[in-house]
Order: C-alpha cells, then structure tokens, then sequence
C-alpha cells in the first residue's frame, strides 16, 4: 500500500513516503523550474493603516497533489503489462519432440594375452662313441710237435704218438695240424705229427662315432586369451519430449499449456 508524504522544503510537494529524497525538488534542481510553486495571495482591503501582509500557505490538500499519484498509476500500469506479456508470451510452452543423444552404461568383454609355461617334448640326434673289434691280421704262432714225428722222419716201421685230428684239421686245444704223415702201426692214413697253434689275440679293437636320436624335454612360454569385463559408456539417439516457448521456441524447464 502506497502512502504519500508531504516535502519539508516545499508543502506543496507530495511523493510517495518510499522515496528517500522529494521527486518534485529533484526535477526543480535539474530543470530551474517548479511545477508546484509557493503562491503568495493578496492582502485584503486594509481596514486598518498599513496592515502586514500575510502569506498563506495553500491547505494541504490541493489539486495538485494528485500528479504523483497519476504517476505511480502509470507504473502500475506499465507493470501490469510487463507482466501480462510475461505470462501470455514468455511463460505458456509447448510440447515437441526431438532426437536427443542419451549416455548408457553397458558391460563389454575384452581379451588380454597372458603368458604360461609348458614342458614340450622334442627329439635331437646325439652323436656317441663304442669300441668294435676288428680282425688282426699280424698274429704270431708257435709250432709243437708230436713225440712220434722223429721216428716218422726216420722212416722207421713204428712212427709213434700223433694229434688226433676233426675232419676239419683242427687239434683238440684248437690248434691247425700243419705236417701231416702215415701212420705206419696202423692202416696207412693221414695222422698229424705237428700243430700250429695262435699264441697272441687276432681280435683288435677301434672307437667309432655312430648317432642316434635322444627325447628331451624344454620349457615353452605360450600366451592364453583371458576375458575380462568391463563398463563402457555409450550414447544412443532417442526421441524425447520436450517444453518450448510457444512462440519464441526457446527451451523451458517447466511445462504450462494455455
């Protein structure tokens, strides 16, 4: 509620008590004129010699009080627009529709290598040495002879003693018969009066080099494929609702249909 106040420097100026400083003096400093000014009426008829004239100040209720008042009426007015043409142009919206980018969250699984040992069997060919005999041509002999083969040499009738031979020439001990002669005691046939007989080894030996092929085992690093989940943030187009001035099309957070 708006009440006015009368001015302490001019009784003829009234503003609303609101103001801190008188409207009316203000607009007399700026402009060297006074809308409302101090009037000075005429003495009346002297009844008496040479009366004193007298000021009368106008009562406090002129008709020129009323022009602050049709002021603030005026700003009422002004206001009472402003806000008529907040709430039929600025605040009314509408409704649309349109495609708006909508972040999600979803769980997606991805693979790392990771590395693990294994013994792995291979093969390898391995050279190695043995020791073979072999024939030794250079071997020494020792000849003995039978107690009958001097008088078998003599040619006397009774030879002696001999070898006793196999079919194969060969002496019990091994021995080869190497004089061979009749026997005159008994019928007349081949006996062995003299054997040859091996004294040292024919078997030598010589280190030869052969291969062969050896299983052994290694330690192998493979690599393993291992899931893993994790969040991945994603956006997607969705057609979404949304408030619009009705006729300047800004967007507006709240929704209010005439």
């Amino acid at each position: 509620m708006i009440r006015l106040k009368q001015c302490t420097r001019n009784r003829h100026h009234w503003h609303s008590d609101h103001a801190s400083e008188c409207p009316w003096c203000l607009m007399v400093r700026q402009q060297s004129q006074d809308s409302f000014p101090v009037t000075l009426r005429s003495p009346p008829q002297p009844t008496s010699p040479d009366p004193a004239p007298v000021i009368h100040h106008p009562s406090p209720v002129s008709p020129q009080q009323s022009s602050p008042i049709t002021l603030d009426k005026r700003w009422r007015m002004v206001v009472a627009v402003f806000l008529l043409v907040v709430l039929i142009i600025v605040v009314p919206t509408q409704s649309i529709t349109e495609n708006v980018k909508v972040a999600y969250t979803e769980k997606e699984t991805y693979y790392t290598q990771e590395p693990y040992t294994v013994e792995e069997p291979y093969s390898v060919q391995e050279t190695y040495s043995v020791r073979e005999p072999i024939q030794n041509t250079a071997a020494s002999y020792i000849t003995t002879d039978a107690p009958g083969l001097t008088n078998w040499l003599a040619g006397r009738e009774i030879s002696g003693s001999h070898f006793e031979t196999d079919a194969d020439g060969l002496t019990s001990d091994g021995c080869k018969c190497s004089v061979w002669g009749l026997d005159q005691k008994h019928d007349p046939r081949q006996v062995c009066y003299q054997k040859k007989c091996i004294t040292k080894s024919a078997t030598d030996y010589q280190t030869v080099q052969k291969s062969r092929t050896v299983q052994k085992s290694r330690t192998v690093t493979q690599y393993k494929d291992v899931p893993h989940i994790r969040d991945v943030t994603k956006t997607r187009i969705e057609p979404t609702q949304v408030e619009v001035n009705w006729i300047l099309g800004f967007k507006t957070p709240w929704k209010i249909h005439l």
